[in-house]
């Protein structure tokens, strides 16, 4: 039997089962698993990203003066930001979610911090290599975004009760 045909791939001594097509049992059967954390990951999504939104709006020091328009939607730098910030934000918490469910961390303020650098330390990055912003800049938009960040972690975790911690944990 060929490797194409049984759907196995051999690497590092285990075989990895391969899915050829994408179909509609499967996405469901992800949904139903990740269920738990979709709704609060929207509502963090939603409330990190409107606040940042405010926050650069409002505040001339922290103004978005550049953001890359690769879509040519015409729209100003920190609506691109904000929409673009929402889809990063979104993948960025379930990667960080999953690498914390394979710690074994018992202290959830520690979590929270985990969580906080993933999300937030790309952004800094992205910023940082753009060069249109000075050090002060990104130092304090660094406290911004992590006080930000961790309000709705803490507002959502309030909301649903824990929910980041309890994800992966099994049922009995």
């Amino acid at each position: 039997m060929s490797i194409l045909r049984s759907k196995k791939i051999f690497i590092d001594d285990n075989f990895v089962l391969l899915d050829r097509y994408l179909n509609i049992k499967n996405l469901f059967e992800l949904m139903i698993k990740y269920r738990r954390i979709i709704l609060p990951i929207f509502i963090i999504t939603i409330l990190f990203t409107l606040s940042d939104y405010l926050v650069h709006f409002f505040i001339d020091f922290f103004k978005i003066i550049y953001y890359p328009d690769f879509l040519h939607l015409g729209l100003s730098p920190l609506s691109l930001y904000s929409i673009f910030k929402f889809i990063g934000t979104i993948f960025l918490l379930f990667v960080g979610i999953f690498i914390i469910s394979k710690f074994k961390i018992k202290n959830i303020y520690f979590k929270y911090i985990i969580l906080l650098l993933i999300v937030v330390l790309p952004l800094q990055i992205r910023y940082s290599y753009s060069g249109y912003y000075t050090s002060s800049w990104l130092w304090g938009i660094f406290g911004v975004h992590s006080a930000l960040l961790l309000f709705s972690i803490f507002t959502a975790d309030k909301i649903f009760g824990n929910f980041i911690w309890k994800i992966y944990q099994k049922k009995s």
